[in-house]
């Protein structure tokens, strides 16, 4: 049949809430620590070492899935696929 799909409506209040609990994170952890730990990943990136090491440093000192997620970015780019027609 040609049945309504619900769509998944997330409350305001709910991102807000993780916009909050993002920030205390960043204001609540070692700033020296942190920065320390994606310098190395940044290093690692630059060296070809194994990342994982210095993805679990990192996120023991407070980084975001984002934060890594940039400085992979900033390192290798982001793969886009060749437009094919």
């Amino acid at each position: 049949g040609t049945g309504s799909i619900d769509t998944l409506k997330i409350d305001m209040r709910v991102e807000k809430e993780q916009a909050e609990r993002l920030r205390a994170l960043r204001q609540q952890r070692n700033a020296t620590a942190y920065d320390a730990s994606m310098t190395k990943v940044t290093e690692a990136c630059q060296n070809g070492e194994n990342l994982m090491p210095h993805f679990l440093e990192a996120v023991k000192c407070g980084a975001t899935l984002g934060e890594l997620v940039h400085v992979l970015k900033r390192e290798f780019g982001e793969y886009r696929e060749p437009a094919v027609f």
